[in-house]
């Protein structure tokens, strides 16, 4: 035998003991490659006790189901159009391109009675998930509608263009209610700031609204939105505007709010007199720490305290505080 000759390895003649040792030292594309061979080889993965989030993205290319190890992505599993609506195609004819991080190994393989919803299922339950995390849409596809069927619950939507009013609002329709929705545009062609559907989004009650957007935000709608944390982008917010949201809270509006965080591509250093004018408040000294116990932000450590700030209380006993800084245009914390 020459130096280099490989024979194969009968891998799947091992009993479960010694099986489930070796798929433990395999890499995480090579586990779930395992996991489409045979039943026997899809429990001994599971055995294993691997936990990855799932996603699924929607992007100008295609549709994939993305499987992330910590942080970042290590698996696709990528679908024509044709092959995600349901029950639209013969499950041999349903055939995902299975890619790792950074496109290093690749198949492309079909399985009987496998159809994208099932494709999907075998991930949750492979990676030890109950429901898909996150579902990104760059662009509508379509049947979208029968697409919304081969999965059930998510926690978070993602929608970064724009789309008409009548495919916008089908697409909420169909995807909320949702833990958190993330608009990177505002997804309606009509811009307008009373723009009833629009306002229809933002009386839901979401965990988190997230608005990345170039437009400026009117005081009616941050008064109507019902979310708990609130996180904006936008072309600016004036002085006037958040001084009215301000004396609005503390009258009684969001009721829901425990976090509020707006942010601008403006580059002028906000009035803080301006902002409270009027406003009875308590300011503490910056070397004022108080720690705050299951913040709502918590993908944002550097709230998991606040030093300073500005604060208020509403008629019922509640305090928030009034934060500025150079990173963050303007933060309004619920304290208790």
């Amino acid at each position: 035998m020459e130096a280099g000759d490989r024979h194969p390895f009968p891998l799947l003649r091992l009993s479960d003991d010694p099986l489930q040792l070796v798929v433990l030292l395999m890499r995480r594309f090579d586990q779930f490659a395992l996991s489409l061979v045979s039943k026997r080889s899809k429990e001994v993965v599971k055995s294993i006790g691997l936990s990855s989030r799932i996603t699924i993205k929607v992007d100008e290319e295609e549709v994939s189901i993305r499987i992330h190890k910590r942080i970042t992505e290590n698996i696709r599993c990528s679908f024509a159009d044709d092959q995600v609506a349901i029950n639209n195609l013969p499950s041999e004819m349903v055939k995902p391109t299975v890619t790792s991080t950074r496109g290093r190994h690749t198949f492309t393989r079909s399985r009987k009675g496998y159809r994208f919803e099932d494709w999907l299922s075998h991930c949750l339950e492979v990676f030890h998930q109950s429901k898909v995390t996150t579902v990104f849409f760059e662009r509508l596809i379509p049947h979208f509608k029968s697409f919304r069927k081969t999965f059930e619950s998510f926690t978070i939507l993602k929608i970064v263009r724009e789309y008409t009013d009548e495919e916008a609002r089908d697409l909420l329709k169909l995807f909320i209610p949702v833990k958190k929705l993330y608009l990177d545009c505002n997804p309606f062609t009509n811009k307008d700031e009373n723009n009833k559907l629009l306002q229809e989004v933002f009386i839901q009650n979401f965990n988190h609204l997230d608005l990345n957007w170039r437009s400026s935000l009117a005081i009616d709608n941050l008064l109507i939105m019902n979310s708990k944390v609130i996180t904006i982008s936008s072309e600016k917010l004036s002085e006037h505007v958040l001084n009215r949201f301000i004396k609005h809270w503390m009258a009684g509006s969001n009721p829901r709010l425990e976090y509020l965080e707006l942010s601008s591509d403006d580059d002028r250093i906000i009035n803080e007199e301006a902002v409270l004018k009027g406003v009875n408040y308590q300011k503490m000294p910056s070397t004022h720490r108080r720690y705050l116990e299951n913040p709502p932000f918590i993908n944002n450590p550097d709230y998991a305290y606040i030093d300073g700030g500005y604060d208020v209380r509403r008629a019922d006993g509640t305090t928030a505080s009034v934060l500025f800084n150079e990173y963050v245009y303007f933060v309004l914390v619920v304290l208790n």
